[in-house]
């Protein structure tokens, strides 16, 4: 709970969204102590506001498009049933997808109050999407990252 916010939000985007979030260490789980969540939880869907969804070859996107569409539908049935089962959505669930030309873009989506029985929770979500959940003890935050039987990425 006494962490520099500033410096965990910037390293939270240069982790989750490098490559639209589509590489192996990617974060894939956010804890955070419940006495500081409302306001990294804030910072960071500011942070990630300021991204620019683009064309990956041009210069200035930060955020380009997602693998293909199996990759695509994984991650918005994974938003859709985090919101579905009560996670707040700070910023994004947006998307921009055209089967025809192949492209699908998710734009970076941050959620809140994330809980174990999500999908987003115990799925590697492989795409632009923070889920953040917090904790009262270290305890408890070993208890959420040991909550998988998967070694998904938590940070």
């Amino acid at each position: 709970e006494d962490a520099n916010l500033d410096v965990a939000v910037a390293q939270t985007v240069a982790s989750k969204f490098r490559n639209a979030g589509q590489t192996c260490i990617c974060v894939n789980r956010v804890l955070v102590h419940e006495n500081i969540v409302d306001e990294f939880s804030a910072k960071l869907a500011a942070a990630v506001a300021k991204l620019k969804v683009g064309n990956g070859l041009e210069k200035d996107t930060q955020v380009g498009p997602v693998i293909n569409s199996k990759g695509f539908d994984k991650i918005v049935t994974q938003i859709n049933d985090a919101i579905d089962k009560g996670a707040e959505l700070l910023y994004g669930n947006q998307f921009d997808a055209n089967k025809e030309k192949g492209y699908f873009f998710v734009h970076p989506t941050v959620l809140k109050n994330v809980k174990e029985d999500m999908m987003i929770m115990q799925e590697e979500t492989f795409g632009p999407v923070v889920p953040i959940t917090s904790f009262k003890n270290l305890e408890e935050a070993v208890a959420i990252a040991n909550g998988t039987p998967y070694g998904l990425a938590a940070y």
